[in-house]
């Protein structure tokens, strides 16, 4: 989709008044893009932890305490 077609097609959502319109655009552009794409997996977790990664559910169920208070 073209930047001209994107924002006549698509209301544009408020961003915070600090980030920089070139950025905005930027990252409107990129999300655009990417719409629908599945995300890269990569082994960084494993890397960065020593572990896998876990699903939010599982990281969740670990820690429901924690949730709770």
């Amino acid at each position: 989709m073209s930047r001209a077609a994107r924002k006549s097609s698509v209301p544009r959502p408020p961003f915070p008044p600090f980030l920089p319109a070139e950025i905005t655009e930027a990252l409107l552009d990129y999300w655009t893009a990417t719409d629908g794409s599945a995300a890269e997996i990569t082994g960084d977790t494993v890397k960065l932890t020593s572990r896998p990664a876990r699903t939010f559910a599982a990281r969740t169920s670990g820690h429901a305490d924690t949730f709770r208070a």
